[in-house]
């Protein structure tokens, strides 16, 4: 058994679901949830964005269960399963690659926006904010959680105003497009789970500090699947009115608005990057021994904030497919030794012979699937019933 390592406050359902919600109030939520608009129509496309976030927040849940029993952090518990190579290198590796990606993806769109509105050069502004962003990285999880009491309520007023400005104004608009069909119903739904699929494995990092069960799965369900949905929503909203998935513009265009939109987009991507960091750093600790995880977050920071400098930060869709492919057999491969580990605790070594054939047989599943079976969340399903049948056969 993994021995619990946990000195601080437990947190309670409500407080897991500020943390899922300032991770999830971000652009990319905003883009994502966009992108059924206008290939399919309103109603289709409303119910892939419902569906999509309804099973973010279910595996984000499933995915935290491992913490609530271990109380240690995803790739801690991912070493105990799978081994050191497996664990502390391969994985490790995957998620410090990750988390640096999304880091420096949020990043850059943020200072492209603002790069709009300033005659500064938008590196200028990237390096400026990506320091600001690591340099609070260094108060770890207890920063994120007051990050977000802090910020969620200004979010919150926002998107409201948002809802009035747009759905008030223009609902008949919304109604009004012709879907082009460029993209099926299973596709949207793959694109929203797999944008998130990195949190979910990610999820123990958080729920380790969660009170209980209860607590892990309310937290998730609210903060990702309702918090996501409703931002989904906003950007479906306003790429039919507006033709662009941020609403935000139509505020950071309007002098009157200006100062309220640039508040609402920075603390969006402030609250989100804080939890990338915090994960991130984790990873990294794990890389590196001579690091704790705050200096890892700093480091991951700095990296993150270097790449977004870069011209090749704003390649979200390609990031979405390299984690639609490997992320849901990691989360496959983990809930499935997960459950062996309930189940036949006395053999626990025997099953991290089972990691590697399956994290192989499910990125290739996950590959060749067409998109209208899902295959972020076909895969995911494939793999842990794979890792715990294959389990028990060689143990």
């Amino acid at each position: 058994m993994i021995s619990a390592a946990i000195h601080e406050k437990m947190l309670s359902w409500w407080e897991m679901a500020l943390i899922w919600g300032g991770i999830n109030f971000c652009l990319p939520t905003l883009m994502v949830g966009a992108l059924a608009v206008p290939s399919l129509n309103w109603t289709e496309a409303l119910a892939a964005n419902l569906a999509g976030n309804l099973i973010c927040g279910l595996i984000t849940a499933l995915g935290g269960m491992p913490g609530i029993v271990f109380r240690q952090p995803s790739v801690i518990i991912a070493t105990h399963f799978f081994g050191v190579l497996a664990g502390a290198k391969v994985i490790a590796a995957a998620i410090a690659v990750a988390t640096v990606g999304w880091f420096a993806v949020m990043l850059s769109d943020t200072a492209d926006i603002l790069g709009r509105m300033w005659p500064v050069m938008p590196q200028s502004i990237t390096a400026w904010l990506g320091l600001a962003m690591t340099a609070c990285a260094a108060l770890g999880s207890r920063g994120v959680l007051w990050s977000n009491y802090c910020s969620l309520p200004v979010l919150a007023i926002g998107t409201g105003y948002i809802y009035f400005l747009i759905v008030g104004n223009d609902y008949g608009q919304v109604l009004a497009y012709t879907p082009t069909g460029e993209m099926g119903w299973g596709e949207a739904v793959n694109y929203i789970v797999a944008s998130f699929i990195l949190g979910a494995f990610c999820a123990s990092d958080f729920t380790r500090l969660a009170r209980d069960n209860r607590a892990n799965w309310l937290g998730a369900v609210i903060g990702v699947s309702v918090v996501s949905s409703v931002l989904a929503v906003a950007g479906m909203y306003a790429k039919a009115v507006t033709g662009d998935y941020n609403p935000l513009a139509v505020w950071l265009n309007d002098k009157a608005t200006l100062p309220l939109g640039i508040t609402i987009l920075l603390v969006a991507t402030w609250t989100t990057n804080q939890a990338l960091l915090y994960s991130a750093g984790i990873a990294l600790s794990r890389l590196s021994q001579r690091l704790n995880i705050n200096n890892s977050a700093v480091v991951a920071g700095l990296a993150g904030t270097a790449l977004a400098c870069l011209p090749i930060a704003n390649r979200l869709e390609i990031l979405l497919i390299a984690l639609s492919g490997v992320f849901p057999a990691l989360l496959g491969s983990f809930l499935g030794h997960f459950w062996l580990s309930c189940a036949y605790s006395d053999r626990l070594a025997l099953y991290s012979r089972v990691f590697w054939p399956s994290l192989g047989v499910g990125a290739l599943v996950c590959a060749i699937l067409p998109s209208a079976a899902i295959p972020a969340v076909s895969g995911i399903l494939f793999v842990a019933v794979l890792y715990y049948y294959l389990g028990r056969i060689m143990a």
